[in-house]
């Protein structure tokens, strides 16, 4: 056998020294993790109802070591604890979820019904068919405890599947509004505030406005009018004897038709006769096709009173 050149045999000595530094760190490696293994056997038979996470926080605590080591060894030196605390871990997650949803929950309940229905409904945000003003003659009472009575039976659930429309239809100040609100103050939350209200002038100024501005905004305002679960429409019969215009016509129509094609249902006040001429009146001012889709399957409730606004004071 040849003799090794003396630069040879560094290279060699070298070589048996990195091989020799190799074992012994893996054997000191394998060392600490038996002794962190043996820690966390001694730890969960002292404490058998230890979570993963408290036996690891009190290995690493004595042994001054980094938490997360200790945390992978309990997975191979202490199993029973390892799945006992992942079962855990899932229940606590799903409970953590669940708070989490119940407390966004309350917030949007909370959110809907202050700052939301309060913008939605105006001067109606504490109407209801509790405070509803029964009043006037005999007769007029009777039927305002019939129409009270008949919104009370509705099963909101049917009605919303079959897309109905609900019409309070009557004379300007007979408390068709605070009827509308009061209704839809019940149907709030179940819809999650996916509502939309509109006053018939204001629509129509809304109306004329997109339509002389551009085709994308007639059709922005058209979508923010079909989207919502349910339409409030207040007094669209428009006041002075006057219908609708060309253009105020064909956007309603194109709401009433989209809406009606969808089964979301329109709630809606109408300022009309309640006798004979009703139909006719309506026609004129709503146009024929507007007034067929809206009172298709729809509940109509004749709020045939006298108006309910009277002067604080008359002087002179």
């Amino acid at each position: 056998m040849a003799k090794l050149s003396s630069s040879e045999a560094d290279i060699e000595r070298l070589i048996r020294q990195r091989e020799e530094q190799e074992v012994a760190e893996r054997r000191r490696v394998e060392e600490a993790a038996e002794a962190v293994a043996n820690a966390c056997r001694v730890y969960a038979a002292e404490n058998p109802g230890a979570t993963a996470v408290e036996l690891a926080g009190a290995v690493s605590q004595r042994m001054g070591i980094d938490r997360q080591k200790v945390f992978s060894a309990v997975k191979t030196a202490c199993p029973e604890i390892w799945e006992r605390s992942t079962r855990e871990a899932e229940v606590h997650r799903q409970l953590r979820e669940t708070e989490a949803r119940e407390r966004e929950q309350k917030e949007r309940a909370q959110y809907l019904t202050g700052e939301f229905w309060k913008k939605l409904s105006g001067i109606h945000v504490g109407s209801r068919f509790e405070n509803f003003d029964i009043s006037g003659s005999p007769q007029e009472q009777e039927s305002m405890r019939t129409v009270l009575a008949r919104l009370k039976r509705i099963n909101l659930r049917e009605s919303f599947e079959a897309g109905q429309n609900i019409l309070f239809v009557g004379p300007a100040g007979a408390g068709k509004d605070h009827l509308m609100f009061s209704l839809a103050q019940k149907v709030l939350l179940p819809l999650n505030g996916d509502i939309t209200q509109w006053n018939g002038a204001a629509l129509r100024r809304e109306v004329k406005r997109a339509v002389f501005s551009s085709p994308d905004a007639e059709a922005a305002l058209i979508r923010s009018l079909t989207k919502p679960k349910l339409l409030l429409l207040s007094d669209p019969v428009p006041t002075g004897g006057n219908g609708l215009s060309d253009f105020q016509a064909d956007a309603l129509y194109s709401v009433v038709d989209q809406r009606w094609n969808e089964k979301r249902p329109i709630w809606a006040t109408l300022n009309l006769p309640v006798d004979r001429t009703m139909r006719d009146t309506a026609v004129d001012a709503l146009t024929a096709p507007v007034w067929d889709r809206l009172k298709h399957n729809a509940l109509i409730l004749l709020c045939n009173w006298d108006t309910k606004r009277s002067p604080g004071e008359i002087v002179g």
